[in-house]
């Protein structure tokens, strides 16, 4: 059976891949890696964050763990396959959803950087909480 999309559905669409980036600054390691091309250069010295930057999700990864630990029990989801709902109303009131949506659109604006650091968090408390998936990883 086709899939029918909404007009709306396709207008999304093509604005996300209208934003998609046609030039790359640098070439990805891992991408150059697997095409066989080992550029050290490219990961080699591994930069610095901007203290600007990591000052601008500081207080909301402290916000984020105090909520992983008072509410998390890993061993509970793994035990039960399913999360306690709940969980997304706490997301949801510390922004969690909103990490790379810009500032002028109610997100939270965080760099690539500063949303793996929030990733590289849930993941400590629950793996299971961590999908894999492109932005989880920093790539678009």
């Amino acid at each position: 059976m086709a899939e029918v999309k909404t007009q709306g559905a396709v207008e999304a669409m093509e604005v996300a891949e209208a934003s998609r980036e046609t030039e790359w600054e640098k070439p990805s390691f891992v991408g150059q890696l697997f095409l066989g091309n080992l550029d050290l250069d490219l990961i080699h010295p591994f930069p610095e964050q901007p203290a600007a930057d990591k000052a601008e999700a500081d207080e909301f990864l402290k916000k984020l763990e105090r909520f992983l630990a008072e509410n998390v029990d890993a061993d509970k989801i793994d035990e039960q396959g399913e999360y306690d709902y709940s969980l997304f109303d706490g997301f949801n009131k510390l922004g969690a959803w909103g990490m790379k949506i810009p500032k002028q659109y109610g997100g939270l604006g965080f760099s690539s950087t500063n949303y793996n650091r929030a990733i590289g968090l849930v993941a400590t408390w629950c793996g299971s909480s961590v999908p894999a998936r492109p932005s989880a990883t920093g790539a678009t």
